[in-house]
């Protein structure tokens, strides 16, 4: 079953329940009897083909962000806390929230990361970003984008990172308390996950997405704190918050889509989901504790720029109009007569960035793809039956917009800013164009999944609306256009 069905699922289930569900820890995943090889923690992520690495001095955005006008805590109103003192603000979230962009997290991206925008806006002092040190801002790494090439090429950024070992990805660890707790790759259906079922990154075929935020999590915690054993959820219903933003379930769609619709075991995503969501349990704490939050929809991540780099129709032309071919059912590697389980590639199949598909694209020695005998893999493609079921991010934003009823929380349209932005028709409340295009827009980064410096600005505006609409203050929207000429996307 697919990982994007079973959180539907479980989404559906709780929307039937007649209060908020109480939150209860949920029980272990089961665990099979054999032991399993160590999987690469990364290979169901997004891909971006690269030709090679090079080195960039690190670009410390900071003094140019001070320049540029903030807002006051005068502004806040009812947000403000009794005794006076400067709110807390927490934000809850994936790659979105945590600034991902150009196909890594480094300080530069950090600092233009939505909720560092909000709270400065908000005229807060006191909110702390996990940022890496100048000395290695730099962080994941990241990608820079080849000009001029017929089909999206990287190379990349490799110096002055904050990584102890490649291999699994380890980060230097963040000393201190943080109030920006997006993690790159979290998914509503990993966020509950206890960790200690993992350990030494032993993990059962067909999960290893499930680990991908880990790192980034785990360079918040002291080398001896165990929490992180408990996971991502336990830790955040553990924080205190005058305000909270919740971003969760683009990750979940993008790496659903840009693996080829691949799917996880049914029995661990099932345990993961037996006891109400991370969007539940979140709401039900604000609730509990008296805070505000304020929680976003989802895009539709199909009319992302990535899910276009590879258009089938000029690929079948670039090899003399041959007809494609996929493997469309895992089974394939199980049987004698594979060809059964292949198929030919159409115009509304999606081809996604990957070694094979970057080959057959780009020379006339392709070894998979041309005949039935030598297909591309189930995850070069996402078929036509798995875009479908991504359509139903509709119902995953009715059951968002249904909980935070239930709960007086406003809601983000995200997924309708996107749409409007996508359209090619939206300007800023100050006039600034936003240009959707790949790859010479202002919107996505160069990754053509994560927006750039002033895509984080508009997105950030977006979230200050519903804030000021719901809960009556008084906080100033970025000026995009002061934005765009003083902070480089």
């Amino acid at each position: 079953m697919k990982p994007l069905l079973l959180l539907l699922i479980g989404l559906c289930l709780s929307a039937n329940q007649t209060a908020l569900t109480p939150i209860m820890a949920p029980p272990k995943p089961l665990v099979g009897g054999t032991t399993q090889p160590p999987i690469n923690l990364f290979s169901q992520l997004p891909s971006w083909p690269s030709t090679g690495q090079i080195t960039l001095p690190v670009r410390d955005v900071l003094a140019q962000l001070n320049r540029l006008p903030a807002g006051t805590v005068s502004g806040l109103g009812s947000l403000l806390p009794l005794a006076g003192a400067e709110p807390r603000y927490v934000a809850v979230g994936g790659s979105l929230t945590a600034g991902f962009r150009n196909g890594g997290l480094y300080r530069e991206a950090q600092l233009t990361a939505y909720p560092n925008l909000i709270a400065r806006q908000m005229g807060l002092t006191n909110f702390r970003q996990p940022l890496f040190s100048v000395e290695q801002g730099n962080g994941s790494g990241y990608k820079q984008l080849l000009p001029g090439t017929s089909f999206p090429q990287y190379q990349d950024i490799v110096n002055e990172r904050a990584v102890v070992s490649d291999g699994p990805l380890t980060l230097t660890s963040f000393a201190g308390q943080a109030d920006n707790l997006g993690m790159p790759f979290l998914g509503v259906h990993t966020a509950f996950a206890d960790e200690e079922w993992r350990l030494n990154d032993k993990v059962r075929p067909g999960v290893p997405y499930e680990q991908a935020f880990r790192p980034y999590f785990r360079r918040l915690l002291p080398n001896d704190n165990q929490q992180w054993l408990t996971g991502y959820v336990p830790y955040i219903l553990g924080q205190k918050s005058d305000i909270m933003t919740i971003e969760l379930g683009m990750d979940d769609a993008i790496w659903y889509a840009s693996s080829g619709g691949y799917r996880l075991s049914g029995a661990i995503a099932q345990a993961a989901m037996a006891e109400g969501s991370p969007i539940i349990a979140l709401l039900s704490d604000s609730k509990a504790k008296q805070g505000r939050a304020v929680i976003a929809t989802v895009p539709d991540v199909l009319q992302f720029p990535f899910f276009s780099f590879y258009p089938t129709a000029q690929v079948r032309k670039n090899n003399g109009g041959q007809k494609l071919y996929a493997v469309v059912d895992d089974r394939y590697d199980l049987v004698d007569d594979k060809t059964r389980y292949v198929a030919e590639v159409s115009d509304t199949d999606i081809l996604l960035p990957s070694i094979d598909v970057r080959a057959l694209a780009t020379t006339r020695q392709a070894s998979k793809g041309l005949s039935p005998n030598s297909p591309l893999g189930s995850r070069d493609v996402l078929s036509a039956d798995e875009i479908t079921a991504l359509k139903k991010i509709d119902n995953l934003n009715s059951l968002i917009r249904f909980q935070a009823a239930r709960a007086n929380v406003p809601v983000v349209d995200l997924q309708g800013l996107y749409a409007k932005i996508l359209s090619g028709q939206y300007v800023t409340e100050d006039g600034l164009q936003l240009d959707p295009s790949f790859p010479n827009g202002n919107f996505f980064s160069s990754d053509g999944l994560y927006p750039s410096a002033i895509g984080q600005a508009v997105i950030a505006n977006e979230w200050i609306k519903t804030i000021n609409r719901h809960y009556k203050t008084g906080i100033p929207l970025i000026s995009t256009k002061r934005f765009q000429q003083t902070i480089r996307n």
